[in-house]
């Protein structure tokens, strides 16, 4: 099946943002090891997960935290090696973050089956040591290319990682004011700095560095204060959004 340029894009900029790709090890009872390659996303937004089903296939389930207070959450992904190779195939042009991981999933599903232990337990280090640092990359973007793919990219990265909403502030009495005023925000925060630095660049705002939010990586945020600027940015990526295209039309309204 075709698809356009842009929606696998946009599906890499998920996937860098909220997607895994990592091969799992397990040892059973009787000593023997297994490797289990992933390809998933994970979302809170079911239209998300419904529509990777019908536009690249896999399955998807519902999860719910203990916790009442955090979302319910999809996970997609695909139940057969073949098809998830397929899927790389199609987005390993547009990947950035996790083009390296990629890479060794394909290599490992080039083995078809092949029991050599020696090379799986190499591609199973090689990912999961990839994984554990996923603030330093060597790969580089191309989507500055073609201003579309670049806009779709970061469409998918900010449905994953970004925030566009508005908040409600109450006047203060120094300032004599009454009332409430309203501000829209719009921002995406993560792990990976080269994606912050992009959409400095390409849209200004203005960007910081905090402490890690699990212990271990540090977050890079990206924030704009200007209207006119938030406004550039959102009818930019608006035509690829999914996730918080609603949000995103309320902001631009």
């Amino acid at each position: 099946r075709n698809l356009k340029e842009t929606r696998l894009a946009y599906v890499a900029g998920l996937i860098d943002a909220d997607g895994s790709l990592y091969i799992s090890k397990s040892t059973n009872d009787l000593g023997y090891v297994s490797y289990d390659p992933t390809v998933m996303i994970r979302t809170t937004h079911l239209k998300t997960a419904k529509w990777l089903v019908s536009t690249f296939g896999g399955t998807f389930n519902k999860t719910d935290w203990d916790n009442p207070n955090w979302k319910r959450y999809y996970r997609w992904k695909f139940t057969s090696d073949k098809h998830a190779s397929r899927f790389l195939d199609k987005i390993l042009s547009y990947l950035w973050l996790k083009k390296e991981q990629a890479f060794i999933l394909k290599e490992y599903f080039e083995m078809n089956g092949v029991q050599n232990k020696e090379k799986r337990e190499s591609l199973y280090q090689r990912i999961s040591k990839l994984n554990q640092n996923l603030s330093v990359t060597t790969n580089t973007s191309n989507l500055s290319l073609k201003r579309n793919l670049h806009q779709a990219y970061l469409a998918g990265m900010f449905d994953g990682e970004g925030s566009s909403y508005i908040i409600r502030v109450k006047q203060s009495k120094a300032s004599g004011g009454q009332g409430f005023y309203y501000r829209a925000c719009v921002s995406l925060g993560c792990t990976f700095e080269p994606v912050i630095v992009d959409l400095f660049n390409t849209y200004g705002g203005f960007t910081r560095k905090r402490p890690p939010h699990n212990g271990i990586l540090p977050m890079y945020e990206w924030d704009v204060k200007d209207n006119k600027r938030k406004e550039r940015f959102l009818l930019s990526i608006l035509p690829y959004l999914i996730t918080k295209r609603k949000q995103s039309q309320i902001v631009l309204d």
